[in-house]
């Protein structure tokens, strides 16, 4: 689909032209992926938002059950984060395996991406088929490097933003504005 082409690879203008032209915004591939879920994949944030602009859906789910705020916090894309908590989308959609945007940013291995969400109000605890699950297990070798800064999440309780998450908070949404092309940073065309 054009639509998908246009959002996945960056393209602002030439999605612009297609939506202009009625093309299907929610429109689905084979694989039930949108272009707003293929534009936050390669963290397109300009694409993302030209899309809510026209109406998007952030909530439809590809065949994995994943949304664009889940594949964005897969890939590390923290601006496409801010930009869907802003259309206020759910920080805890889980996919078809349960997990959660901030399970996968956390085996994932983004830090920042952790941090943003647990502050923006992301679970840090899940509902799973046999009750509940903490989003980092710490014996898993895969997320070694969260050892370090995952139980400071947990003891602020993740809802509570501790002073270091409001912080974090203020610079990336300092950085989602700086790194607006219309303000020359270096997304620009």
């Amino acid at each position: 689909c054009a639509i998908h082409s246009a959002a996945q690879g960056g393209h602002l203008d030439t999605t612009r032209i297609l939506l202009q032209l009625r093309a299907g915004v929610n429109a689905q591939d084979d694989g039930g992926r949108t272009a707003c879920w293929a534009a936050a994949f390669r963290g397109h944030d300009r694409v993302v938002r030209a899309l809510i602009t026209a109406r998007a859906s952030f909530i439809a789910k590809r065949n994995t059950g994943t949304t664009p705020v889940w594949i964005a916090a897969q890939e590390g894309h923290e601006r496409v984060i801010v930009t869907l908590a802003r259309a206020r989308a759910s920080l805890n959609d889980a996919a078809v395996d349960a997990s959660s945007p901030l399970a996968r940013a956390t085996y994932s291995n983004h830090e920042v991406v952790v941090r943003l969400l647990a502050h923006l109000g992301a679970r840090l605890i899940m509902p799973d088929g046999d009750g509940f699950w903490l989003c980092y297990q710490p014996d898993d070798p895969r997320q070694a490097q969260m050892r370090a800064f995952w139980p400071r999440i947990v003891a602020a309780g993740g809802d509570e933003p501790t002073e270091e998450s409001r912080r974090i908070r203020r610079r990336m949404m300092v950085q989602a504005k700086m790194h607006d092309p219309r303000d020359g940073g270096p997304d620009a065309e």
